[in-house]
């Protein structure tokens, strides 16, 4: 809509990288000083703050303006407010998993995280539906006919062009700004949830403060379905007797009943304990070297191997993910084999129901099934799989691409797309979004997560690259290098 406004017809390449590589590395601005907030004041805190600027961001994107006569850069204003927007985005990463993953019980842990991240193609189905309903709804105003760039701000004040223009103005900023208000429903809740118990027993060393969230949590009473992995608040000890017994555990060590409080536990364990370390390290620089490569600093030792596990996988998926989904706008309508530039309104719709069937359909049956399987088989299975069923795919959807694009063959042709987004989101999009919540212990999660997540965005952004240089070519009708692209 964009590009039918202001560019007449297409944003250029150039502008939209510089509008996807600014969401990105704010997002992994987001992404790691967010992780890092929320491990040293506190995941509540932080998870109403980066919604209050993902609303702000999107205000100001949806009121971006070129000022009178041009006195002001359009694109300067979009790629500024998606910056913003990015930092906030990228903030509710770690935030999102890690509270959910130490609100849940361990036996419905992976579940309950593959449900929130389930609403990323929930929500990415729903805005498609927005925008195809908001120019269903402004048809009348939108040029049947006529080339694209008859529907722009260049157009005569009086001809219908400038009035095509006005509206699809009006329809791009309407989508943008609905997405304000379920964030703004959402904010209400996130300014009430408890803080996490984990981090007020493990970092903050608040016994009291843990006892006060009794109310938010169902107890073995409260519950039929008792998990006794989770965090039971009725068997938090009493803060005198908690003294006692500490005093008791220094004097005498370690007895079968306080051997689950050792002080090295935190550093090994991840979420499901019924206790943490009732007298941790100061959290600091020099405590998280330690804690990636211990004591004496060795590269065999330590937890910087699972780190670079998480982060490499989720770069090397996020440059594949972003490289197909953030472009989908200008390469699935090239799936479908258009032969030529359909008038403004056609154009549109045509777009928007390019992308519901090809990329959100197959994602939203991609998540509702990882929420099904992801706790019967191996994270580290389900991954593994769906990366080599997607190499797979991806080298059947390229010969496919070369083979039959000029023979009808579209159909068959999205088809594999489509399995492919299925793919996407059954498997490592949603593993790589879990195992960096799991993987970790209290202190540092979210700062670990959010680094992962992080080098996951440094490989999408690698991917933008990579298809700018591509996109002359990649976006020729008469050109087969989308196939070739995809099999490489």
């Amino acid at each position: 809509m964009l590009g039918t406004v202001y560019w007449q017809g297409d944003m250029p390449p150039k502008y939209q990288l510089a509008m996807n590589v600014s969401t990105l590395l704010g997002s992994m601005i987001g992404q790691v000083l967010f992780g890092i907030l929320a491990d040293v004041y506190g995941r509540r805190k932080m998870y109403g703050l980066e919604l209050l600027v993902t609303i702000s961001a999107s205000i100001g994107f949806a009121a971006a303006s070129p000022g009178v006569n041009y006195s002001m850069s359009m694109i300067g204003w979009l790629i500024f407010w998606r910056a913003v927007m990015g930092v906030g985005i990228g903030a509710d990463y770690p935030l999102s998993a890690v509270i959910t993953a130490e609100f849940a019980p361990t036996r419905h842990r992976a579940r309950m995280v593959a449900a929130v991240f389930f609403f990323q193609p929930l929500g990415q189905l729903l805005a498609t539906l927005i925008a195809f309903a908001a120019t269903e709804g402004f048809r009348k105003r939108i040029l049947p006919t006529g080339p694209p760039g008859s529907c722009s701000i260049t157009a005569d004040l009086k001809s219908d062009g400038a009035e095509c223009a006005r509206t699809v103005d009006r329809v791009w900023r309407l989508v943008s700004g609905l997405g304000i208000v379920p964030a703004a429903l959402a904010i209400v809740s996130r300014l009430t949830i408890p803080e996490s118990v984990y981090w007020v027993l493990d970092v903050k060393n608040d016994t009291n403060q843990a006892m006060q969230t009794r109310d938010y949590w169902p107890t073995s009473s409260d519950s039929d379905d008792h998990d006794g992995d989770s965090i039971q608040l009725d068997e938090f000890p009493d803060p005198e007797a908690s003294a006692a017994e500490e005093e008791s555990h220094i004097r005498d060590g370690p007895t079968p009943e306080n051997s689950h409080r050792q002080p090295s536990q935190t550093h090994n364990d991840a979420v499901g304990l019924n206790y943490e370390d009732p007298s941790p390290r100061e959290q600091s620089l020099g405590d998280f070297r330690t804690f990636l490569f211990g004591a004496d600093g060795s590269w065999t030792k330590g937890n910087w191997t699972d780190l670079f596990a998480t982060s490499l996988n989720w770069m090397l998926f996020d440059f594949t993910y972003y490289l197909l989904g953030v472009n989908s706008s200008r390469l699935v309508p090239n799936m479908f084999r258009e032969r030529e530039d359909p008038p403004p309104y056609s154009k549109l719709i045509k777009n928007e129901w390019h992308i519901l069937i090809a990329t959100s359909i197959g994602a939203v049956l991609g998540g509702a099934v990882a929420i099904k399987i992801v706790s019967k088989f191996s994270r580290k299975k389900i991954q593994m799989w769906c990366f080599l069923g997607l190499a797979t795919f991806f080298v059947v959807l390229g010969v496919l691409y070369v083979t039959l694009i000029d023979s009808g063959g579209a159909a068959v042709i999205v088809a594999a797309y489509v399995i492919c987004q299925f793919l996407f989101n059954v498997g490592p999009n949603t593993t790589t979004f879990l195992i960096p919540a799991e993987a970790f212990p209290t202190r540092y999660r979210c700062t670990c997560h959010g680094i992962s997540a992080a080098s996951g965005k440094l490989g999408s952004v690698l991917g933008q690259i990579v298809i700018t240089k591509l996109v002359d070519s990649v976006i020729d009708p008469k050109s087969k290098r989308v196939g070739y692209l995809l099999i490489s």
